[in-house]
């Protein structure tokens, strides 16, 4: 995805260049490109220490196994469909983050893209006696769900 582009989640004239939003504690200027990957280098590089650590491999599975035409939660770049939706996701799924995050419109930069809009709650609400496999199977058959959109692969 790249930097810069509108006010709003909205599709461009030519129809196929739509605006999201993303959330870094890296300050960036238009034009740079959001490189997919981050969350899983992060998970990786943290190991153990990372609260994500157990869950992300048994989502991986359940996404290869049932979903496999969604995009990897590893290998992507994330994005909120509005910015009351990513300010709501730094508001409260960051809030164990000190530093500060910066928020920026961003464009797919290939539209054609997998992609996969979810709500974010599902990585992180069990319900009652729920298995995180259950957890993992929710979260991939959320289609338009009103949290994180992960784009591209």
């Amino acid at each position: 995805m790249r930097l810069g582009g509108g006010s709003g989640a909205e599709v461009r004239e030519d129809q196929r260049t739509m605006i999201f939003f993303h959330s870094s504690p890296t300050l960036e200027s238009a034009g740079d490109v959001v490189r997919p990957g981050n969350w899983g280098r992060i998970v990786r590089k943290k190991g153990k220490t990372h609260p994500y650590w157990e869950a992300e491999p048994v989502f991986e599975r359940i996404r290869q196994d049932r979903y496999g035409h969604l995009p990897s939660r590893l290998n992507s770049a994330y994005g909120c469909p509005t910015q009351a939706q990513l300010e709501f996701f730094v508001r409260v799924g960051l809030r164990n983050d000190a530093r500060a995050y910066y928020l920026y419109a961003v464009e797919k930069l290939e539209p054609d893209a997998p992609q996969h809009i979810a709500d974010y709650s599902l990585m992180t609400i069990n319900a009652p006696g729920e298995t995180l496999e259950g957890q993992a199977e929710r979260y991939w058959r959320a289609s338009l769900g009103t949290g994180l959109l992960i784009a591209p692969e």
